[in-house]
């Protein structure tokens, strides 16, 4: 956008010295800006804003495909992982992941989630997504005549929600065994 020093008033009067004529006259006064005599060339402004909103779109879908292919890998996956080293120790999310289950899920869902008078966990984080875990622990849900409890204000549960779900899912994996799992040391980095 131009700066105001730039915009230049253009009019057109003429005077004639008689007042009576001069109301007459109609003053025409025209904004110009340093820009417009460029832009008013015979090129169509409508052509080239066209053209950049065209090539952005088609940059824009052109990345569609390239970005999700990055949906399920790592880093880029909104879905925390559990981390195991090859002696079998898991990382520190994923052991407080099994702290914090048995410390209040564990109630209902069974020892190491194997189920209870609730599901079994393992059975069902095979089918259900990270965000439908989350969905169901915070908001609660009813089937049929069971019914699991929202924790959605529980701060030990909601803390600590990506912890136990890496957990849960190891153990759903097969890669996480049954009881206390081993942990890696940890270190000063």
């Amino acid at each position: 956008m131009a700066p105001i020093s730039f915009i230049r008033l253009a009019c057109n009067h003429t005077d004639t010295g008689d007042q009576d004529a001069d109301k007459n006259n109609k003053k025409t006064c025209t904004a110009r800006s340093f820009w417009g005599d460029f832009l008013s060339m015979k090129i169509n402004k409508l052509s080239i804003v066209k053209t950049f909103l065209f090539a952005g779109l088609l940059a824009g879908f052109a990345l569609i495909p390239w970005t999700a292919s990055f949906a399920g890998e790592g880093e880029d996956s909104d879905e925390p992982m559990y981390v195991i080293d090859d002696q079998g120790r898991v990382d520190f999310g994923s052991y407080n992941g099994y702290r914090r289950f048995n410390g209040e899920c564990n109630r209902c869902h069974g020892f190491d989630g194997e189920g209870g008078f609730a599901p079994s966990l393992l059975d069902s984080l095979k089918v259900i997504s990270y965000d439908d875990f989350v969905d169901i622990v915070v908001n609660g849900r009813v089937q049929g005549t069971a019914v699991m409890p929202p924790f959605g204000q529980n701060a030990d549960i909601m803390e600590y929600m990506d912890d136990i779900y890496v957990y849960l899912k190891g153990r759903s994996d097969g890669v996480i065994g049954v009881g206390r799992p081993k942990r890696v040391p940890k270190t000063l980095d």
